[in-house]
C-alpha cells in the first residue's frame, strides 16, 4: 500500500518540479524575448505564478505597441480613436491625438473645397485659422463671392450695378463684360424706348 502512495507522491513532486523549471524556463525566455504569444501562453499556463503580474503588464505592453504601430499602417481617424480610448496613458497619446488633428484638417479642407461654397469654406478657417490651406481657402472664398456678385449684378443688369461690380473686383475676368455691358445698356434703353421693330 505505501509503494503506490509513495510513486504517487514521487509523480506528483516530479511533475511540480518540472512545472516549476518550465515557469522558470519560459519567464527567463520573456525577460530575453518579449513577445505577445508567449505572454500570452505563460498568463495563461502559470496564472498562480509570481511573476504573473509583472508579465501581464509586459502583454499589455506589448499590445500597446502592436496596436499603435497598426495605427501608424492605417493611418486613419477611427484607428487612431480606437488607440487613444484604448490606452489613454500611453505614452503614445499625444502623437496620436496629433496625428488626429492632421486627418481632421484635412477630411474637413476635402468637404469644403467639395462644397464648392463659401459657407463651409469660411468654417473651415474659422475651425483652423492656422492652417497652411488658409490662403488658398480665402482665395477660393474671394473667387465664389465675386461669381456671387457677378451673377447678382447681371440679375440686376442696370449701369450702377456694373460700375459697382467693377469697383469691388477691378481685376475680375468678368471685367470686359462688365464694360461691354455698361456701354451696351444706353443703347438697349434708347431701342426699348422707340419699341419699333426696326429698333430692335
Amino acid at each position: 500500500m505505501k509503494r503506490p502512495f509513495v510513486l504517487l507522491l514521487a509523480t506528483w513532486i516530479l511533475v511540480g518540479s518540472c512545472s516549476i523549471l518550465r515557469e522558470q524556463r519560459d519567464y527567463s525566455y520573456l525577460k530575453k524575448y518579449p513577445d505577445i504569444r508567449a505572454c500570452e501562453h505563460f498568463c495563461r499556463d502559470f496564472p498562480k505564478s509570481k511573476h504573473f503580474t509583472e508579465v501581464n503588464g509586459m502583454l499589455h505592453g506589448l499590445y500597446e505597441i502592436r496596436d499603435w504601430n497598426a495605427s501608424l499602417q492605417k493611418n486613419d481617424i477611427a484607428t487612431y480613436i480606437a488607440f487613444v480610448t484604448n490606452y489613454p496613458q500611453s505614452s503614445y497619446v499625444s502623437q496620436a491625438n496629433k496625428k488626429l488633428e492632421v486627418l481632421y484638417e484635412e477630411r474637413d479642407y476635402k468637404k469644403a473645397v467639395a462644397s464648392d461654397s463659401i459657407v463651409p469654406l469660411k468654417n473651415f478657417i474659422v475651425h483652423y485659422p492656422l492652417s497652411e490651406r488658409k490662403d488658398e481657402i480665402e482665395k477660393r472664398i474671394t473667387r465664389l463671392q465675386e461669381e456671387q456678385d457677378w451673377g447678382n449684378t447681371c440679375t440686376i443688369d442696370n449701369i450702377e450695378a456694373y460700375k459697382d461690380f467693377l469697383l469691388r473686383y477691378p481685376q475680375s475676368l468678368h471685367r470686359f463684360d462688365a464694360n461691354a455691358r455698361i456701354l451696351m445698356i444706353p443703347e438697349w434703353e434708347q431701342v426699348k424706348k422707340q419699341n419699333t421693330e426696326q429698333a430692335y
